[in-house]
């Protein structure tokens, strides 16, 4: 936990100096940036010059590329955790024999990857725009996890039995309290982050094709219980 907290509180960092840098750099000429297509850049390469820039480009590369495995990662376990629990088709929670890897689940999330951007720039910023609730529920779910093992000290999942921690239980409400919050910045009507029409129109599909795959999956494994 150490280690997320201290790469959290890392790339918060890193992100605020980012901006604290690119407002001084502009002060109140905030206009003649506007017109670049990276103004973030263009005022760090005034105030810095090309070495900024350079530490710039390699912060957000490497931001960028550790979100990207992440998420793919990420992606691929949550895939392989579904097809286990048999909300998904089996063969997505197996694994590879010789490595020990959910390959059946990484090839899913590779074709999906590779296929999304042929839907055009307009169709995959409503998906990210939408999966931004996902993420928001999931962080919420997170945390809500990490509150309640901080408060009753119980793990179930872990196989092995913890202590209450304060420092969980106050962590874990932050966490709740937060995800609350983007929420409401997602679906509040005239909000600064409310989602646009097409993705709340995604959204609703993306939720009820959910529902219709879980409910699929539930009466299949009723059925093969029955017939046992």
């Amino acid at each position: 936990m150490a280690l997320l907290v201290s790469g959290t509180a890392a790339a918060s960092g890193i992100y605020s100096l980012m901006m604290i840098t690119t407002t001084i750099a502009v002060g109140t000429k905030h206009e003649l940036y506007a017109k670049f297509a990276w103004p973030t850049a263009t005022a760090i390469g005034d105030i810095m010059g090309w070495p900024g820039l350079l530490l710039l480009v390699l912060a957000v590369s490497a931001g960028v590329l550790t979100g990207l495995n992440g998420f793919y990662t990420a992606a691929s376990r949550v895939i392989f955790s579904l097809g286990q629990s048999k909300m998904l088709p089996e063969w997505l929670g197996r694994l590879d024999p010789k490595k020990g890897t959910p390959k059946n689940a990484v090839l899913v999330v590779m074709a999906l990857c590779l296929l999304t951007p042929w839907f055009g720039r307009s169709a995959l910023t409503w998906i990210v725009d939408m999966s931004s609730a996902g993420v928001t529920v999931a962080y919420f779910y997170t945390s809500y996890f990490v509150w309640k093992v901080g408060k009753d000290g119980l793990a179930r999942s872990t196989g092995e039995p913890v202590e209450p921690n304060l420092v969980w239980k106050l962590f874990g409400l932050g966490g709740c309290l937060i995800s609350v919050g983007f929420l409401l910045l997602l679906f509040v009507p005239g909000s600064p982050g409310a989602l646009s029409i097409p993705s709340l129109i995604a959204l609703i599909v993306w939720v009820v094709a959910g529902v219709v795959v879980r409910n699929k999956m539930t009466r299949k494994s009723r059925s093969k219980a029955y017939f046992k």
